[in-house]
C-alpha cells in the first residue's frame, strides 16, 4: 500500500462523533486508497515500477504527485500552453534528484540500476512515456469518480443494482490480493465513492418514501434499510505482512507478537453526517478463526474507526470516508503451562464484529446491530524460510476458493499462477514460463498420482514457484531485465543450457541469464504426504552458461546469492567494454519460424551511470564476459595465434554432427526435451540451419527435415517398423508431458488480449474464471485435447525405444530403404538411397 500521509487530528463538526482525521494528497495516494491492488494493463512493464504502488520492494510511485504537484506550482499561464518536453523533463530532473540523493552504501546500488533505466527510457521516448502516464491518470480518474450522480431514483431497481455493484467490488478486492484481474474481468465495478453515494441517496430515499407512504412502506423499507447498513463496511485490505499474505510472528515469553496490515470501510460517512443522530459507529472487535484449543487473540483494544479526507480526488471535492486498520496481533498460549503454540501449515482469518447503535425513529428502530465479517485466510510463520510454503498454500487455497473446486485442472492453475506471477512482479510472462509451469504441473500429477488432493499433488512444485516469484518482487530489477529481454527469468534452465550449446557451435559470443531450474525429487517422495514433512525450496540463483570453444563444453556461473547485487554490477558494468556489442544474449525462440532471436549485451548499458561508481566503491568487470569479449575479438580478426579449437566442415566435430549430439543428449536427458534449435545467420541477426553446413551436410539436414515434416511419409516408416516391441506405458505416459521449449516470444501488452468472462457474485465466486491465455494458446497447450491426431503423429519419431529396440529399427530401415514408396524429389531420394549406410547409428537413432 502507499504510504498514509498523517494530518493532525482535529474534531469534525458534522458527525456525529469525533475521529482522528488522515488526509491523503495527490491522485496516486487517493487511488491506493480506494483502490488497492487495481491497476492499468497499460502499468505493466518497464514503468510498472513509477506507476504503481503496489508491486516490487521498491518503487518510486510517489514521484508520480511530486510532478503533477510541480506542474500545478507553475504560473498559469505556463501551465495552459502544453509542453511534453518540459513534461518529460519534469519526471527526469525528480528521479536524477532521487538518484543523487541514494545513500553511498550497497543497498542503494539495484535502486540506482532502476532509475538509470528509467532515466534512459524517458530520454528515448518523450512522447511515448507522457502517453503512457495520461492513459494512467485518466484511468485512475474514470474508476474513482461517480458518473451518475443527480440522477432520478428507481426503486427497487437501483437498489439491486447497488448489491451488485457492491459484490463485484467486494470480490475484485478479494481477488487482486494474489492475482491480476482486468476492469472488464472483474464486470467493471464502480469506485467505493460511488458505492457511498449510493447508500447516501437511497438511505435518504427511504426516509423520504416513509414519510409520504406511511401505511405501505413501513415493513419493506424497514428491510431494505437495514440491508443497505449491512452491506456499508468492505474489508479493503486483506491481513497481510507487506503484499504477502503471511505474517511473521515474534515470541516474547508466552505471547506470539506479529504485525500486520489490514483495512476496512465505511460507506455511512455522508449520510452520518447529514443525519448525525441517526447512526453511531462503535469501535470494532476481532478474533482470529478458526479458534483453536492451545492458542487465542490477547484480549486488546478494539480497533478505532478513523476519517480519511481524498485531497486528491479527479472530482475536484475533498470526499471522505470512515476507514479502520489493524497493524499487529498478539497471540497467547491458552494454557501457561504448554510447551508452545504450532502455527505452521495452518491458515487463519480474521473476524471482525462492527457494533453500531441504530435509532431511526420514522421506522421504529432503536438497537444496537452487530455486524460480522470474515477476511480471507492468511498464514503465521515464525521465520522467513517458512515462508514459500506457507505462501504457496494460501495461493492454492485461493485458487480453489473462486474455481469452486477443490480439484481445479491444471490448465486453471497455469492461469492463476501465470495471474500470480504478473501481480507480484509487475510485467507480462513470456510464453516459455507458461510451457514450463505446464510441464511441472503435468510431470507434478502423475509422479503425485497416489494422492488424490490438489495440496498433495502440486505443493512441493508450487512451493519452489512461488519462492523463485517472490524473489523477483524483492529484486525488481530483475522484473526490469526480464521485461526487456535480457533475462529469461523463470523458465526451464537445463533446456536452455542444451540449447544454447547447439546454438555455440556456430555463434561464438552468446550467453543467456536466468534463474536456476526448480528440480522435484519425486522418487525421494513418492510416498510420503505432505503432512507433518519439511518442503524447503532451493536457494534462488542467477545463472549464466558460456561456452568454451577451447574444450568444446559448456561452462556453468552462477552468481553468489549472497553477493548477487556486487556480481551483477560486475555484469553491468562490463557491458561498458566498447567489444560488449560482440556478445549476444539468447532471448526466445521464434514460434513462427523456429529461429533463434538475441538481444545485444550492450543494452545492460542504459541501467548504468557514473553515480555508481560512487555508490559501489568496487568497479570491476565480470572476468567469464571479458574472457568471451576476448575470444570474440581473436575471432573476428581471425587471429593466427588463436589456438582454440573452432568447429569446421572439415573436422569430426562439424556443426552437424555436433548439432546432432547435442539434440541427442538433449532427448536423452529425463528432464530435457528441446526443439531443434537453428544456428546464427549474422546478415540479419537470426539464425539459419543451412548457414553453417556444407552442401553435403545441407542436403543431408533437407533430407531429415523433409522426413520429418512429412506425415505420410512418417506413417509409412512407422508401418515398416510395427515389429518392433511395443511402446511401453512410461513412454507413451511421457510422450504426453513433452514440452516444446521454442515458445520464448514474450507478451506485450497489445498482444495479451484477456479472455473476459462474466465473474459471477458471492453466491457462485468466479466459477469460470477466464485464463490470460490466449485461445488458441489454450488449445494448443491443453493436457485434455482428446483429438489430437497431431500429436499421434508426433509420436512416431518421438518415441524414447531402449537400445535393442533402436538396432532393430536401424535394421529393418536398412534392409528395406529401397522398399519405401513416399515421393522425394529425385535428387535426394538418390542421396538417401547412396547415402544410408554411411549414416551413424547415434544420428540415425535420433530420427528413427
Amino acid at each position: 500500500m502507499a504510504k498514509r500521509k498523517s494530518g493532525s487530528s482535529r474534531t469534525l463538526s458534522n458527525s456525529p462523533k469525533e475521529f482522528p482525521l488522515t488526509v491523503r494528497t495527490g491522485l496516486f495516494e487517493c487511488y491506493a486508497f480506494l483502490a488497492p491492488n487495481e491497476y492499468s494493463e497499460k502499468t505493466f512493464g518497464l514503468l510498472a515500477f513509477l506507476v504503481r504502488s503496489s508491486v516490487g520492494e521498491i518503487n518510486f510511485s510517489s514521484i508520480m504527485d511530486k510532478v503533477q504537484q510541480k506542474i500545478q506550482e507553475k504560473p498559469k499561464e505556463i501551465r495552459s500552453v502544453p509542453n511534453d518536453l518540459s513534461r518529460a523533463n519534469d519526471y527526469i530532473q525528480l528521479l536524477e534528484k532521487e538518484r543523487t540523493n541514494l545513500p553511498e552504501i550497497n543497498a542503494s546500488i539495484e535502486k540506482c540500476w532502476m532509475l538509470n533505466r528509467l532515466i534512459s527510457y524517458i530520454n528515448e521516448n518523450n512522447a511515448e512515456f507522457l502517453s503512457i502516464v495520461d492513459h494512467i491518470r485518466e484511468d485512475m480518474r474514470l474508476k474513482m469518480i461517480d458518473g451518475t450522480e443527480n440522477q432520478i431514483i428507481n426503486y427497487p431497481n437501483d437498489f439491486r443494482q447497488r448489491e451488485i455493484d457492491f459484490d463485484h467490488r467486494r470480490n475484485a478486492q478479494e481477488m487482486r490480493r494474489l492475482f491480476y484481474l482486468s476492469h472488464k474481468e472483474a464486470r467493471e465495478p464502480p469506485s467505493l465513492i460511488h458505492l457511498q453515494n449510493r447508500v447516501t441517496q437511497h438511505l435518504d430515499y427511504l426516509l423520504q418514501a416513509r414519510k409520504q407512504y406511511v401505511s405501505t412502506f413501513s415493513h419493506n423499507g424497514r428491510e431494505e434499510l437495514l440491508k443497505i447498513i449491512d452491506n456499508s463496511f468492505m474489508i479493503t485490505v486483506h491481513p497481510c505482512n507487506g503484499d504477502i499474505p503471511v505474517i511473521i510472528y515474534k515470541p516474547i515469553r508466552s505471547q506470539y507478537v506479529a504485525k500486520i496490515n489490514m483495512t476496512i470501510v465505511s460507506l455511512l460517512h455522508d449520510f452520518m453526517r447529514k443525519y448525525p443522530d441517526m447512526i453511531e459507529l462503535q469501535d470494532i472487535k476481532f478474533k482470529l478463526v478458526p479458534e483453536e484449543k492451545s492458542y487465542r487473540l490477547q484480549s486488546s483494544e478494539p480497533m478505532i474507526w478513523q476519517t480519511c479526507e481524498l485531497q486528491g480526488h479527479p472530482s475536484g471535492r475533498s470526499p471522505r470516508m470512515y476507514f479502520s486498520e489493524l497493524s499487529s496481533i498478539c497471540v497467547v498460549q491458552s494454557h501457561k503451562d504448554a510447551a508452545g503454540v504450532e502455527f505452521a501449515q495452518k491458515l487463519h482469518a480474521i473476524e471482525l464484529t462492527v457494533q453500531l447503535k441504530i435509532n431511526i425513529k420514522e421506522f421504529n428502530i432503536s438497537t444496537t446491530r452487530l455486524i460480522t465479517f470474515t477476511s480471507l485466510k492468511f498464514a503465521i510463520a515464525q521465520r522467513t524460510s517458512q515462508i514459500p510454503r506457507l505462501l504457496a498454500t494460501v495461493v492454492l487455497n485461493d485458487i480453489q476458493k473462486y474455481l469452486n473446486s477443490s480439484t481445479p485442472a491444471v490448465q486453471n492453475l497455469i492461469g492463476f499462477l501465470s495471474r500470480y506471477f504478473m501481480h507480484r512482479t509487475g510485467v507480462f510472462y513470456n510464453r516459455s514460463l507458461l510451457n514450463f509451469l505446464q510441464k511441472e504441473l503435468n510431470q507434478a500429477q502423475v509422479e503425485r498420482a497416489n494422492f488424490k488432493t490438489i495440496e498433495e499433488c502440486f505443493m512441493d512444485f508450487l512451493t519452489s514457484f512461488v519462492h523463485q516469484v517472490e524473489f523477483m518482487a524483492r529484486h525488481p530489477v530483475l522484473c526490469m531485465f526480464y521485461t526487456t529481454k535480457l533475462f529469461l527469468g523463470i523458465c526451464d534452465s537445463e533446456q536452455v543450457a542444451l540449447s544454447l550449446k547447439a546454438l555455440s557451435i556456430d555463434h561464438f559470443v552468446i550467453t543467456a541469464f536466468r534463474l536456476n531450474t526448480i528440480r522435484i525429487d519425486y522418487k525421494s517422495i513418492a510416498n510420503k504426504s505432505i503432512v507433518g514433512r519439511v518442503i524447503q525450496p532451493s536457494a534462488c540463483a542467477f545463472r549464466l552458461d558460456i561456452f568454451n570453444h577451447r574444450n568444446s563444453c559448456m561452462e556453468n556461473f552462477t552468481l553468489d546469492i549472497d553477493k548477487m547485487i556486487q556480481e551483477l554490477n560486475k555484469l553491468i558494468y562490463t557491458s561498458n567494454d566498447e567489444k560488449a556489442t560482440k556478445i549476444q544474449l539468447f532471448k526466445s525462440i521464434n514460434q513462427t519460424n523456429g529461429q533463434a532471436e538475441f538481444e545485444s549485451f550492450d543494452k545492460y548499458r542504459k541501467y548504468y551511470d557514473s553515480r555508481l561508481k560512487k555508490i559501489c566503491v568496487v568497479q570491476e568487470e565480470y572476468q567469464p564476459l571479458i574472457n568471451l569479449i576476448r575470444t570474440a575479438n581473436l575471432l573476428s580478426n581471425n587471429d593466427p595465434h588463436n589456438d582454440m579449437n573452432v568447429p569446421n566442415d572439415n573436422t569430426n566435430n562439424s556443426g552437424i554432427s555436433a548439432f546432432c549430439s547435442t539434440i541427442s543428449s538433449q532427448r536423452n536427458h529425463p528432464e530435457n526435451h528441446v526443439s531443434t534449435p537453428s544456428y546464427i545467420d549474422n546478415s540479419n541477426g537470426t539464425v539459419s540451419p543451412q548457414s553453417i553446413l556444407s552442401s553435403d551436410q545441407a542436403s543431408y539436414q533437407k533430407i531429415l527435415e523433409y522426413v520429418l515434416s512429412n506425415v505420410k511419409l512418417c506413417t509409412e516408416i512407422q508401418e515398416k517398423l510395427n515389429t518392433s516391441p511395443p511402446m511401453s506405458t512410461t513412454a507413451s505416459e511421457s510422450l504426453n508431458q513433452r514440452q516444446s521449449f521454442d515458445v520464448f516470444d514474450q507478451y506485450s501488452p497489445e498482444e495479451t488480449q484477456i479472455s473476459s468472462q462474466n465473474l459471477l457474485t458471492q453466491a457462485q465466486p468466479f466459477h469460470e474464471f477466464p485464463s490470460l491465455l490466449l485461445s488458441h494458446e489454450i488449445e494448443r497447450q491443453s493436457i485434455h485435447q482428446t483429438e489430437n491426431s497431431h500429436q499421434q503423429q508426433e509420436q512416431i519419431f518421438t518415441t524414447n525405444l531402449s537400445e535393442p529396440e533402436q538396432d532393430h529399427c536401424i535394421d529393418i530401415f536398412e534392409q528395406n530403404a529401397d522398399a519405401f514408396t513416399f515421393q522425394l524429389p529425385e535428387d535426394i531420394q538418390d542421396y538417401l538411397m547412396n547415402s544410408i549406410g554411411e549414416v551413424s547409428e547415434d544420428t540415425l537413432n535420433q530420427y528413427v
